[in-house]
């Protein structure tokens, strides 16, 4: 794709790259080169944006890559004169064929392909123009430089991001574990209730883990887009018409998807089937969610009332236009926000398996909001989301404090499940789960701590007698109650360590291998 312009563009130049009410996510100024590090002076080498490969101007240089494609396989198979595939494959470029000129002929002419072919008309010779846009219909192009697109923006911007994000989640952990060479220890929570010891790093792997699944199969369904070169009504007739001399309508398809790396699919109407653009949605949208999930909770954990956990480093925030005092987690509302909208999207996508007889048109406005919306919020949602990862300030401090504040009622569950196993070897039937519970709810009426409870209780003094010392010492101690938490996370990182190097030698095979003419 060609460089972007400056940053600055006239607002409707502009709103040929983004709609304007997304225009604020993206740094222009880095994009034009134009950004300075605030402390080495240096310029900022840019992220990928995906509007670099779903804008409307994007999208419209991805349907010049196919119809420059498919003149050059005519060419080759002598089904047009070959100066003629010569000036299409050299001309049919945005260079030549400007986004703005096609949608200037769109409004003229009430048709976005023929628009892009009155475009490219203007700029190539007489002799060889008529040869442009030969026996396809418009979903040619339009489906699959979708797919062309969407397979891009995964490859080269949201994979490698959200590879980013679970790098700096395993980089966060380790360095937890190597803090005082022990864990982290914290309080689980379970219907936002103090539940049982867990760590910070078990936490930050739990999240992870959200992410991992759909993060290292997007690759997968990015794959498994499909093109069509199938004509009016799929039937190809328009191909097996004119150039079925020179190469096999269906031979014909093949060959030009298969220069852009794309498989057809087997059988279509006017469009590629919904089925194969939905498992790349919604795979997308299950990375995003758990993003969402894990910013979610670090808006929890940054409330006055827990302060465990804030999403960035606690000198920095500005709170509110007049709470000085406060620290907002606005990435991670953000990221939240953002979520909400992606729910909309992929229910208007679902909308669009509705395609009467062959194909209707009322899939078309809607598929020019939700394919470029989908991969935008994604990707600032795992942008966000390192960031956040990078950023948090972890306060180890705050979690030992809120660890006590029930006053040893997490000891609830060692010591029901001790008591249940202990009274069953005595050959006694107690109820021992609502004998804890009556336990814990004297410590919560009488103010006092659960270990004092548990010392006035004659069943639990006989268990502490015949406990053994190590099982005693983690029934008393929240700290030591954590299994084998260590050893699991340590696992993890190796495996999902193992995982995104697999995905980061797959995309670079991929980005040396997918090339266009």
């Amino acid at each position: 794709m060609e460089e972007l312009k400056p940053v600055g563009l006239k607002v409707r130049e502009i709103e040929g790259f983004l709609p304007s009410p997304h225009s604020r996510y993206v740094d222009w100024e880095a994009l034009a080169g134009l950004k300075t590090d605030k402390k080495t002076k240096e310029i900022v080498t840019p992220e990928p944006e995906t509007l670099q490969y779903t804008s409307f101007e994007a999208f419209h240089e991805y349907i010049l890559t196919v119809l420059r494609t498919y003149a050059a396989v005519l060419g080759e198979y002598g089904a047009i004169p070959k100066f003629a595939a010569d000036e299409l494959v050299e001309k049919l470029r945005r260079k030549y064929v400007s986004w703005r000129s096609a949608s200037d002929w769109e409004d003229k002419l009430g048709h976005d392909i023929r628009g892009v072919v009155a475009a490219s008309q203007e700029v190539i010779s007489p002799k060889s123009r008529r040869y442009a846009y030969l026996a396809l219909t418009s979903n040619d192009s339009i489906s699959t430089a979708y797919s062309l697109a969407l397979r891009d923006v995964c490859y080269e911007v949201i994979t490698p991001k959200g590879i980013e994000f679970g790098r700096t989640m395993l980089n966060r952990t380790k360095e937890l574990m190597a803090e005082n060479n022990e864990p982290t220890i914290i309080i689980g929570r379970t219907h936002l209730q103090h539940a049982a010891p867990t760590t910070a790093e078990h936490w930050l792997m739990e999240k992870l883990g959200e992410v991992m699944p759909p993060l290292t199969s997007q690759l997968d369904h990015a794959d498994n887009l499909r093109g069509k070169i199938s004509g009016f009504v799929g039937t190809r007739a328009a191909q097996h018409f004119l150039f079925r001399k020179f190469i096999a309508a269906k031979d014909l398809e093949k060959e030009t998807l298969k220069r852009m790396h794309l498989s057809p699919d087997p059988l279509t109407g006017q469009i590629v089937h919904q089925s194969y653009y939905m498992p790349y949605f919604t795979n997308m949208i299950d990375l995003a969610s758990g993003i969402a999930n894990f910013a979610d909770t670090i808006r929890h954990f940054q409330q006055t009332e827990l302060g465990e956990i804030f999403e960035q480093e606690l000198s920095e925030r500005v709170g509110s236009s007049t709470g000085a005092h406060k620290r907002n987690p606005v990435d991670s509302e953000h990221v939240v926000s953002n979520y909400r909208t992606l729910m909309g999207d992929v229910t208007r996508a679902y909308l669009d398996y509705i395609s009467e007889f062959q194909r209707t048109l009322t899939d078309s406005a809607n598929k020019r909001f939700y394919i470029p919306e989908i991969p935008f919020l994604a990707y600032n949602m795992l942008r966000r989301g390192t960031k956040i990862a990078k950023n948090m300030t972890i306060r180890r401090d705050r979690m030992a404090q809120n660890l006590g504040i029930t006053q040893g009622l997490i000891l609830g569950e060692p010591l029901q499940l001790a008591l249940q196993y202990f009274t069953a070897g005595k050959g006694l039937d107690i109820d021992t789960h609502d004998h804890v519970r009556k336990l814990s709810s004297k410590a919560l009426e009488e103010e006092k701590p659960f270990i004092e409870i548990m010392e006035q209780d004659d069943l639990t003094k006989q268990l502490l007698e015949e406990l053994d010392p190590e099982n005693k010492e983690m029934l008393l101690d929240p700290k030591k109650y954590i299994g084998n938490v260590v050893e699991d996370v340590k696992e993890i990182v190796a495996e999902w360590e193992k995982q995104l190097n697999e995905l980061e030698e797959r995309i670079k095979k991929h980005n040396e291998t997918v090339k266009y003419i």
